[in-house]
């Protein structure tokens, strides 16, 4: 990939489902797919958390670095090598889902970009997306930094990532 030639992070959301070449997908530092985006790149069945995480390590043992998987509202997911760490999902009423996972993608490369110790980043995409899904419409409804610093410090129980392996 261009931008690891050029030493930039590379962050490739798999989105809409489609078949990839591994190459490309190798290229990459991190893979975000959802679930359906994970099933067609894997090909295997993904209907779960446990199944999502086989595809995953499916995918990872074909030499992608990090996969960060959209769960909607199950949370996501950081799979490497060595660990796994979940984020669960942020409760929000939500009306549409357009660009939630494009604006949690993004929110999670702002993130990484910056070094922001990943357990905490996936948190902060977590909010992001659920935010997104609050509103109408693709551009109207990604949060400003202001709203999320402003759901932050109302719902300062927020719960963490974890590890799980």
């Amino acid at each position: 990939m261009t931008a690891r030639r050029l030493g930039k992070p590379a962050i490739l959301d798999a989105g809409p489902a489609q078949t990839c070449p591994m190459k490309i997908l190798a290229g990459a530092d991190i893979v975000s797919p959802n679930e359906s985006e994970l099933e067609t790149l894997s090909g295997m069945p993904v209907d779960g958390l446990a199944s999502a995480k086989a595809a995953a390590r499916h995918l990872i043992d074909q030499h992608i670095p990090a996969m960060v998987l959209k769960l909607g509202d199950k949370g996501s997911l950081w799979i490497t090598n060595s660990e796994e760490i979940y984020a669960p999902a942020v409760k929000v009423e939500a009306i549409d889902p357009t660009a939630a996972g494009d604006a949690f993608t993004t929110a999670l490369a702002i993130k990484w970009v910056l070094r922001t110790p990943i357990a905490e980043a996936l948190r902060y995409a977590n909010v992001v997306g659920a935010l997104t899904t609050t509103k109408m419409g693709a551009m109207p409804s990604l949060p400003t930094q202001e709203e999320v610093a402003a759901f932050y410090r109302e719902n300062d129980s927020l719960e963490s990532a974890r590890q799980i392996r």
